[in-house]
């Protein structure tokens, strides 16, 4: 009689635990926006597993959580034991959806919630605007000029737009392509900033990212590739898939003047000269500071034109000092001339012309440097006077050669010391080209990279093989750079730099050297380009590389 109480009391509690309103969803609001992320949380007396009924439209957030809690029952002054699930998520359109029923399983019955009527609103539009035709989302890749000439400085940038508040970008594919072009980054990384904008009178949030300058080195229609990235808001996210792009890129017009340096944009340069002549032997300095904003990083060295009662002594020392910006490649570069007087009579050196192209203008400007007259240059200046050169800039100088000390007239000069002095010099010159072979007599492997080149980089062979393929000059310049850079254990980037070592341990590789040069500056930046052939050029290079493998 006992056990059949019992029996009949577990019935009847089991039947009253699982009455409706055991199990209970809830949302957090019931009225929300499209896009607008809110909460529903599922509580449960009976332990089970726990699962929710979504619409279709409904677009599931990565919050979710289930666990079990203690919760404080009023009516029976008692704590009580709930399991609980919970989500978040949101609607892309307006519309009534009906959320639920939430599910309990425990062994082979299921237990079911209430549901939730829940009404989705329009986001805010401005008046008079058709919100079927008004997207979501979407991208565009902007150019702050869709006509260029080349070598003029162009900005790109991708610019995503939304009518919900992002939160974060994922999985983005930049529009540009480094196998193909150059480019230098304008935005260094910072958390995702959105500006308020208007589109077609729709308001949206705008997000500009990979911000980047190019340079255009070939005439045509040079393509923008699309760019795709993820636009989260919170756990949910659109897929934005920008269009294709074009930049017109004009030629620069013929007729360029023999003094064009290769600059387009705006540029300002001074000529100084650092020392006077005195009489044969003596070495001048002359100083070219070019002030620009354009592609500075990418001129040539002017050619100065000398009398011949002057010569070229060392190679022009460069020093720049500029950074990119919306303007280009904006700041200094300062170039240093050494000259040896051959003839006091006859090295007055005249005025000399630098040309650039201005794109605004649309016109080669030719710039005018002050010379140094003749009447200046003193024809003798006696032995016993010797001249203390005026300061200049440090980092363009050779170590300037001490003045002599004046020997004490009662000191005497003992017969042995010279003798000795010339064997300490032919020693020391002795072990210097011993350091020297060992040093620079490697063989340059053109077919296989160093180690310091990566592993798997292509040799330089096969990338002048695709560089000739592609007509790319400018990957040329810099296949002869890093050649010359692992022909003689450099590191550097200065073309300037790398010619004037190669010349000074290689001088046989100096004319066909500074022949391809000039061939590669005429067909890049449009001086006498219709009498080079690029095909020709890539041919030479070849050649030069493979004596320089040889050298």
């Amino acid at each position: 009689m006992q056990l059949l109480i019992y029996a009949i009391c577990m019935t009847l509690g089991t039947a009253c635990f699982a009455q409706p309103g055991e199990v209970v969803l809830e949302v957090s609001k019931n009225s929300v926006r499209a896009h607008e992320t809110f909460i529903i949380k599922v509580k449960s007396k009976l332990s089970g597993d726990i699962s929710v009924n979504f619409p279709p439209q409904f677009n599931a957030g990565y919050t979710v959580m289930h666990g079990m809690e203690q919760v404080y029952d009023g009516s029976t002054g008692a704590y009580v034991s709930l399991h609980y699930f919970q989500q978040d998520g949101f609607f892309l359109k307006e519309g009534n959806f009906v959320l639920g029923p939430a599910l309990v399983k425990q062994g082979k019955s299921v237990v079911k919630s209430n549901t939730v009527n829940l009404t989705v609103t329009p986001q805010n539009l401005p008046e008079n605007v058709n919100y079927s035709k008004a997207p979501i989302a979407f991208g565009s890749t902007v150019c702050n000029k869709t006509c260029v000439y080349q070598g003029e400085a162009v900005v790109l940038s991708s610019k995503i737009y939304s009518q919900f508040a992002p939160t974060g970008l994922e999985d983005y594919v930049s529009y540009l392509n480094s196998a193909t072009i150059s480019s230098y980054p304008l935005e260094k990384s910072a958390p995702i900033a959105a500006k308020k904008e208007t589109v077609h009178g729709v308001s949206y949030y705008c997000i500009e990212h990979d911000k980047n300058l190019i340079f255009p080195m070939t005439h045509g229609v040079f393509s923008i590739n699309p760019f795709r990235v993820i636009l989260r808001q919170n756990k949910g996210g659109v897929v934005i898939n920008s269009p294709k792009e074009q930049l017109t890129i004009l030629p620069l017009p013929r007729g360029a003047p023999t003094s064009y340096i290769g600059f387009v944009g705006k540029l300002t340069a001074e000529g100084k000269l650092h020392h006077r002549p005195k009489k044969r032997g003596d070495i001048i300095h002359y100083e070219i500071v070019l002030r620009g904003k354009g592609n500075l990083h990418q001129i040539n060295i002017p050619k100065l034109i000398l009398p011949s009662g002057l010569k070229t002594y060392e190679s022009p020392k460069i020093l720049e000092d500029y950074f990119f910006s919306d303007k280009g490649a904006e700041g200094t570069v300062m170039i240093n001339y050494t000259f040896r007087v051959e003839n006091p009579a006859d090295c007055a050196l005249s005025e000399q012309q630098i040309a650039y192209f201005d794109p605004e203008k649309k016109k080669y400007i030719r710039l005018t440097l002050p010379g140094m007259e003749k009447a200046k240059i003193a024809q003798k200046t006696p032995d016993h006077i010797q001249e203390i050169p005026e300061r200049a800039v440090q980092v363009f100088r050779s170590k300037e050669s001490q003045p002599r000390k004046k020997e004490s007239m009662d000191r005497p000069d003992f017969p042995w010391k010279w003798p000795l002095l010339g064997g300490l010099i032919l020693g020391g010159f002795a072990l210097l080209r011993i350091i020297q072979r060992r040093r620079f007599n490697k063989k340059l492997e053109f077919s296989h990279p160093s180690i310091q080149e990566a592993s798997q980089k292509p040799s330089i062979r096969e990338e002048l093989h695709a560089a000739s393929k592609a007509g790319d000059l400018q990957k040329l310049e810099t296949l002869l750079v890093r050649a010359i850079n692992i022909k003689l254990n450099m590191t550097s980037t200065s073309k300037t730099e790398v010619f004037e070592e190669l010349f000074r341990k290689y001088p046989k590789m100096q004319f066909e050297m500074e022949a391809l040069n000039q061939q590669l500056q005429e067909s890049r930046f449009g001086v006498n380009a219709s009498r080079v052939e690029p095909s020709h050029i890539f041919e030479q290079a070849a050649i030069v590389i493979k004596n320089l493998e040889q050298a």
